[in-house]
């Protein structure tokens, strides 16, 4: 968890504080974390106490209000996982209707579109559903549902959904805006998207003045961040990108910290596959708005529990994607040696000039070696030809990882 802590940027950790109360955040990165870690630490009554203890009590106090049982003698990493693992399973579940009726705008859009949406509601559930293996199973159900509904009308579909949104009013608004703002994508809000939102609107009994602020405020967000000008210049000279900055205020109400986690991950992720293009202020709103935020509310009626809760979540998250994106970087530098390794071609028979070779000097006669057992010879290998004994880098799969810098720390990644 202090690991998580220590990653965290300085935008991450303004905005624990800002959660905590502290309306104007220090500059320092410094005092900003010793905020933090003191509020962690009051959280659990053990302020003053070594970081092992506060770490571990925290950890303990967040598995047993997620009713985590914790056998005696559970390693640390192991509790770590456990906490990633079943908070991501159930902020999975909370989001799953709210992605579907998500699903229904977007396949009634245009449908050359369909990809480019999905893309970015998977950037969004990225913080949700931090596994890649676990997101490719999601978006495989979202593609079906979009390539059904494209061709057929989904109204009879949603009842289930719907039924159990409505039951999740701290959704409403994120999820609306989340389809709204894939669908304009399309360059606006067509009509069959339109009709489909009124629709679900009246389902979830929300008025007509408040869905109409939704698509106004969506409807701005859009034009206002496309239409922004060149770069500005802020009273120390720096550059600053309106849109970036608009980008980061809006997104506080549909969960900040969701969204510079993101932002981090983008970022540390980038660094592995440089070629990723740059994501526009557009495509961060949408990352912010990953539901996380109204997950831990509601998950957690104690504001104050939510906050400590979504706080560990994100600096075990955040030590998970250091160490993916360190053993990706290790993987694929060993793939490059691996391929820069291949054999030099064989000469000609006609390159290689004969030599005559002196006859060996004749060594004294070893005992035969026993033979060996047919089980004996079932273990042996054959040894492949050259050139097809090279080292090759196995691929990428669940596995233990050492902690940089801590080597007593190992953290277990889920792909």
């Amino acid at each position: 968890m202090y690991t998580g802590l220590s990653l965290m940027n300085e935008k991450e950790l303004a905005e624990i504080t800002r959660m905590i109360g502290v309306q104007v955040p220090p500059s320092s990165k410094e005092v900003l974390r010793d905020i933090v870690s003191g509020w962690i630490a009051r959280a659990v009554k053990k302020e003053g106490r070594a970081q092992e203890e506060v770490e571990r009590t925290v950890l303990e106090f967040t598995a047993k209000m997620w009713r985590i049982i914790v056998p005696e003698g559970t390693d640390t990493n192991d509790l770590e996982r456990s906490l990633r693992l079943k908070m991501a399973h159930d902020a999975s579940e909370f989001l799953s209707p709210g992605w579907a009726l998500c699903c229904a705008l977007i396949a009634v859009g245009k449908q050359t579109n369909i990809p480019k949406k999905l893309d970015l509601m998977e950037e969004a559930a990225s913080t949700a559903v931090p596994s890649q293996k676990a997101r490719k199973a999601k978006r495989e159900e979202w593609n079906q549902l979009c390539q059904r509904w494209s061709t057929n009308d989904p109204t009879p579909e949603l009842d289930s959904y719907i039924n159990d949104l409505a039951a999740r009013p701290e959704l409403h608004t994120e999820c609306l805006t989340l389809g709204l703002g894939l669908s304009l994508l399309d360059g606006s809000i067509g009509f069959p998207t339109e009709r489909l939102y009124r629709e679900i609107c009246d389902r979830l009994d929300i008025g007509r003045g408040e869905s109409d602020e939704i698509k106004a405020k969506v409807n701005d967000l859009y034009w206002k961040h496309h239409n922004a000008a060149m770069p500005t210049q802020t009273k120390d000279g720096e550059p600053e990108d309106p849109v970036r900055s608009a980008t980061e205020r809006t997104v506080y109400d549909a969960g900040a910290l969701e969204a510079l986690v993101l932002e981090a991950r983008q970022q540390l992720f980038a660094s592995v596959v440089p070629d990723e293009p740059k994501k526009s202020g557009w495509s961060k709103l949408m990352g912010g708005l990953s539901g996380m935020s109204p997950f831990f509310s509601n998950k957690m009626k104690d504001e104050n529990l939510a906050n400590l809760a979504r706080v560990v979540y994100h600096t075990i998250l955040k030590q998970h994607d250091a160490v993916l994106a360190a053993a990706r970087m290790a993987h694929s530098r060993l793939e490059g040696l691996v391929n820069d390794s291949s054999p030099p071609p064989k000469p000609t028979p006609r390159s290689v000039p004969k030599q005559k070779v002196a006859p060996a000097p004749k060594q004294p006669e070893q005992p035969a070696a026993p033979t060996a057992t047919a089980s004996q010879e079932a273990s042996v290998e054959p040894v492949p030809p050259s050139g097809e004994n090279q080292i090759k880098p196995a691929p990428l799969t669940e596995q233990m990882v050492d902690v940089a810098q801590q080597p007593k720390r190992i953290i277990k990644l889920d792909l």
